[in-house]
């Protein structure tokens, strides 16, 4: 369980492999042990997301506390063919359904992740977004799973998926995504507010989930 020194948050490895066909070509750093790793998802990209030129998988690391990991360098962080190693801390405000408390998520179902570029000044203002509308009106949607959202903290590698601030919206294999519920919640005023208002374009990307593991 974290203390009250800790800062819980998450390392997002993107990871290049050599073998094409590998799915889990991601290893952890060493020193992950003493961040107290909760959950680890291995991700794989779609065709699409592949097509313009992210790297195929990932691996999110969901830690109890990132401060040992914020001292490692870009070469420990990304070993063993990882491109990007980005470390986060955690926004308070996420949700869960409360049917999956602790349980893993399945093999199939995706993530999607969103990353906003927002000015200094409207940086409040995108925190009462998701907090007063956007991760209530998202558990709404049919096959919806979970909602979090991270703070960069710091970052090495390409750079191409570093965004301050990123939420990663959970759900299952059959789901509502695209679908009125989905639709209403992107089209709403502040919605459309807190995208025209970014610096530049969300950063977005769906990811499937190949294999995640709870560790507590």
């Amino acid at each position: 369980m974290a203390n009250k020194s800790s800062t819980p948050g998450i390392l997002l490895r993107h990871c290049a492999p050599k073998d094409p066909s590998a799915l889990t070509g991601d290893a952890a750093p060493a020193q992950l042990q003493g961040a107290r790793a909760t959950k680890i998802t291995h991700l794989v990209s779609n065709t699409e997301d592949a097509a313009l030129g992210y790297p195929r998988l990932g691996t999110l690391y969901e830690v109890e506390n990132i401060e040992p990991l914020l001292s490692l360098t870009a070469d420990e962080l990304n070993a063993d063919g990882a491109t990007d190693s980005l470390i986060y801390k955690t926004i308070k405000g996420g949700r869960e359904r409360p049917d999956l408390k602790s349980t893993p998520a399945i093999k199939g179902t995706f993530v999607i992740a969103v990353g906003i570029t927002p000015k200094p000044e409207n940086v409040e203002d995108l925190h009462e977004w998701y907090n007063q509308e956007h991760i209530d009106l998202l558990s709404k949607v049919p096959g919806w799973r979970r909602s979090v959202r991270y703070e960069l903290v710091k970052a090495h590698g390409s750079g191409k998926a570093e965004t301050p601030f990123i939420a990663f919206h959970f759900y299952d294999k059959e789901n509502g995504v695209g679908g009125p519920e989905f639709q209403y919640c992107v089209d709403t005023a502040w919605t459309k507010k807190v995208v025209s208002s970014a610096v530049k374009p969300n950063y977005r990307r769906k990811w499937e989930i190949v294999e995640q593991e709870v560790l507590s």
